[in-house]
């Protein structure tokens, strides 16, 4: 049994015998009449050993109008083990011309004794075709009909009923063969025959290819209809398998009917296989289940620790219920950091209830991507709420129920898609749109300062005049010469009150300075006289001492206060304050007449509030400037937002095209655009917001009250944009700025909301913050998918539409590993034949595609090279085969398994002649 699935191999569909009259023997033969024997059983062995050398797995033997030589190579092969797989045929020439080689079943062929050698055989299919003469003659060495009558039509028809495929050889010519006979009988051969060959060089095939194209132009069939392939028709051994095909396909019969239902999966005429260069998993196998062998009722599949493979196109997981097809995909998805969230009737999720009952259970899978070695992953279960896990292979897996509760979700399906359509340049364009818009909103903020700036720089300038006539009225020729008056007699005042102060000082002085002396006197003047009574004169200078000090001060004394009491008492005096009195009384009535106060507290404190004005105006115009710089560079930001948004928009595009240049086999399709809806709900939010935050400032500072009614909002921005579409933002700007008009007719009626936006001055405030609003403006649309004609989350769509929809994305985004456990749940059984088959079919050539399934259609029309089939016997012990569909112990399994295993191969074997009829 092949575990690996479908392989490709060399195949050579045409090689002739010995019984061709054109065969040249080799040198060294034995040669004569009597060696023939012996030269034919050389022949056998080399024939064999030739193709065993040259890797030649699989070869079909079509002499013309005879099997003879078929059984002799049986039996060689037989010998050799069976390492060159044997296939009988033979080749005929209808009554048109044209060659058709018949490949017949070699395990169906001979039956209940019916015929002893493929020679009978033969010779029985050539009696059934050729029926106006049934008897054949011994020419160059082969059984010939004496009378070849059979058109094509019958000679395919007889093919059918010995179970055989018919191969049409050198098709491309333009002279001989098929395309020399008349349309009719072209078009009838093409319905009934299954393959062309196209025997002929590498270099010529695509021109060749053409011409067949050309040849069927207008048919309702065309060249990925056929299988096409190339073949020796040797003429001695080492021709055979010159020219091979490379055919993906198990060594059978059945295998050679592959590239009849897959005939561009199946068929390579290339000198090389195709290789899958994209991810794929090549095995998985469960690690360290010894531990819990004694755990295996309570989980059966816990012996499932055979090594297990999957095909690089389809894998199916088939078998009945608790054999372990879900724990194989969930477990390959957990290396792949994908399980699921789902519980199983009252346990916990697959993953979860391992990681609490099996924890040292360890899964290792090996994977390839491009031509690089295999590489292996393994990953604990006690490892499963890591944090820090990172798979080293991406794999989606879509666990039971997972498409249809998505299909359900339009959101879900838009952000699968969205992230299907993502790219780092989007996401960078994207993360910068909402950082200017961060940034220019962070500007509208400060701007919207600017009123309350301006009325307090108003505030302030009318506080600073009124101060400035102030000081205006001190500057007056009337004040002057009143102040220098004022000031002129209080100086003569000051003069002589100062002198009055000083001889009142002086007097004080002289009465310390006399108390000082007498108190500070230590000898009398009648006892220094006594001592001086010999110096008379000496004693008279003594005694005059004295007498100066007691009377001088006294009438110095008396002198200085005579002074002070003439000028106290002095007309001069008087008359300056006299003066004094009328120079204040004219002072007062100057004020009052100017209506200020003017005093030297009054004077500095108004000196002081002109000090702290300027200081503040001058941080008010320094704000001022800033806002108006900020304007500027918000109008420069806004530029670039616009500048990234339309960006966005292109490379989304660019992507869509993409996106829908891989999605244009599908029903599915992405379209982008600016959704109205969202733009006319994100301009209501702007005038509401933009009302909402300054219309206290603006009824507080003009007293008006704002009239907004957000109903009226609504009908207004509505009309606006279904009036303007995709210039509305543009035009609404305009408006605001009083370089455009709105042509409004349906919301004339709301015209207080209309002014309070578009009119009044006391609302400058408002306009200036809704046009920064409008240029923050950054709608990027919004992808929208199409399933048909329908676009999904806009129109009605079926259950089965939207899960189509999902199913058609999730195999054609990407060619990571694909990985779904039973997408037929909740499906209509004809839309899973008709669509989920071929969509896996056309994705499979280009992408692993895993499918845990029930359903027998998507494993046999879907062309499963892989099938896994799971169960589990009396002892909860599991059991794995795996093989190719069109292994028979496979296919057996498929009709034991399966419900409806048999009509699906019955399907599929009537699906060829229907796909092109």
């Amino acid at each position: 049994m092949n575990n690996r699935g479908s392989k490709w191999r060399k195949w050579d569909l045409q090689v002739q015998t010995y019984l061709d009259p054109n065969w040249v023997w080799p040198s060294g033969y034995p040669s004569g009449n009597d060696k023939q024997d012996e030269r034919i059983s050389r022949f056998e062995k080399d024939f064999i050993q030739h193709c065993i050398v040259n890797k030649i797995e699989a070869v079909a033997i079509t002499d013309h109008n005879t099997g003879e030589a078929v059984d002799g190579l049986l039996k060689a092969s037989t010998s050799t083990g069976n390492k060159v797989f044997i296939l009988p045929g033979v080749e005929v020439i209808s009554t048109e011309g044209t060659h058709i080689l018949v490949i017949f079943n070699p395990s169906e062929t001979i039956s209940n004794n019916r015929w002893l050698t493929w020679k009978d055989t033969v010779d029985h299919f050539l009696t059934a075709i050729f029926t106006d003469n049934p008897r054949f003659e011994q020419k160059y060495g082969r059984n010939t009909p004496l009378n070849s009558t059979s058109s094509i039509d019958q000679i395919i028809k007889k093919s059918e009923e010995f179970s055989a495929i018919t191969i049409f050889p050198h098709v491309l010519s333009q002279n001989t063969g098929l395309f020399s006979c008349d349309s009719r009988t072209q078009k009838r051969a093409l319905k009934l025959c299954n393959i062309l060959d196209l025997a002929c060089g590498l270099q010529e095939v695509k021109e060749k290819t053409q011409l067949v194209n050309n040849k069927l132009s207008g048919s309702s069939f065309n060249t990925n209809d056929f299988a096409f392939i190339r073949t020796s028709d040797s003429r001695k051994i080492t021709d055979v398998g010159s020219k091979f095909t490379f055919i993906k396909a198990e060594l059978s019969f059945e295998g050679l009917k592959q590239i009849i239902h897959e005939p561009k999966a199946r068929v390579s005429i290339e000198a090389n296989p195709p290789l899958y260069l994209y991810p794929q998993i090549v095995s998985t196998k469960l690690i360290n289940t010894e531990p819990y062998q004694s755990k295996k009722e309570q989980f059966p599949p816990i012996t499932l620790s055979k090594e297990m493979f999957f095909s690089p196109n389809l894998t199916t997981i088939i078998g009945p219920r608790a054999s372990g097809k879900t724990l194989l995909v969930e477990l390959v998805g957990f290396v792949g950091n994908q399980v699921s969230s789902e519980k199983r009737g009252e346990e916990k999720p697959l993953i979860d209830f391992l990681h609490d009952n099996f924890p040292e259970l360890e899964v290792e899978i090996s994977y390839k991507v491009g031509e690089n070695e295999e590489k292996t992953e393994k990953r604990k279960i006690s490892e499963f709420k890591d944090p820090f896990y990172n798979s080293p292979l991406k794999i989606e897996y879509w666990p039971q129920g997972y498409i249809e509760r998505s299909a359900s979700s339009q959101s879900q399906i838009a952000d699968y898609i969205r992230e299907r359509i993502e790219s780092k340049f989007l996401v960078e364009k994207e993360e910068a749109i909402k950082n200017l818009r961060e940034q220019l909103r962070e500007i509208r903020e400060k701007c919207s300062k600017k009123l309350e700036l301006e009325i307090e720089k108003q505030k302030l300038v009318s506080e600073s005049k009124q101060i400035e006539a102030y000081f205006e009225k001190l500057k007056s020729k009337k004040y002057k010469d009143l102040v220098s008056k004022i000031k002129e007699n209080r100086e003569k005042r000051q003069i002589l009150t100062n002198f009055v102060q000083d001889i009142e000082n002086q007097i004080e002085l002289v009465k310390n300075l006399g108390g000082q002396i007498d108190l500070n006197r230590s000898v009398e003047s009648s006892e220094i006289t006594k001592v001086f009574e010999v110096d008379k004169v000496l004693k008279s200078e003594i005694e005059a001492f004295y007498k100066f000090r007691n009377e001088e001060t006294d009438k110095l004394v008396n002198s200085s206060e005579g002074l002070r009491n003439k000028i106290e008492g002095s007309n001069v005096k008087k008359e300056l304050e006299n003066e004094e009195k009328k120079l204040k009384e004219g002072y007062a009535n100057y004020c009052k007449t100017q209506g200020v106060v003017i005093n030297q507290e009054e004077y500095r404190k108004q000196e002081d509030r002109i000090k702290l004005i300027t200081k503040s105006l001058d941080a008010i115009e320094s704000q001022l400037k800033e806002i108006e710089s900020e304007r500027k560079r918000y109008k420069e930001l806004s530029g670039q937002l616009s500048l990234e948004r339309q960006l966005f928009i292109e490379e989304n595009n660019k992507l869509l095209t993409k996106f829908n240049e891989s999605f244009k086999t599908t029903s599915v399709s992405a379209i982008w655009e600016e959704v109205g809806s969202d733009r006319t709900s994100w301009l209501k939010d702007q005038f509401l917001e933009s009302n909402k935050e300054l219309k206290d400032r603006v009824e507080k500072n003009f007293k008006v009250k704002s009239p907004v009614r957000e109903d009226y909002i609504i009908d207004i921005v509505e009309e606006l944009s279904q009036l303007y579409g995709e210039d509305t933002v543009d035009k609404i700007r305009n408006a605001l700025s009083r370089e455009g008009k709105l042509d409004l007719s349906l919301s004339t009626g709301k015209k207080e909301n209309l002014s309070w936006f578009f009119e009044k001055n006391e609302t400058q405030i408002i306009r200036e913050d809704l046009i920064m609003r409008l240029g923050e403006y950054a709608g990027i649309g919004r992808n929208y998918i199409k399933y048909g004609n329908k676009i999904l989350g806009r129109d009605n769509m079926s259950f089965g539409e939207r899960c189509g929809t999902l199913t058609e994305l999730l195999l054609f985004s990407g060619d990571h590993p694909l990985i779904i456990d039973q997408p037929e749940d909740h499906l209509d059984a004809k839309f899973v034949a008709d669509k989920v088959v071929n969509l896996v079919r056309h994705r499979k050539i280009n992408r692993q595609v895993i499918i845990c399934t029930h359903n027998a259609n998507i494993v046999v029309l879907g062309d499963s090279e892989l099938v896994t089939t799971l169960s589990v016997d009396n002892e909860s012990k599991v059991s794995v085969l795996q093989g190719p569909l069109e292994d028979i112990q496979v296919r057996r399994t498929i009709y034991d398994v399966l419900e409806g295993g048999a009509t699906a191969f019955k399907k599929r074997e009537q699906k060829y002649g229907e796909a092109i009829g």
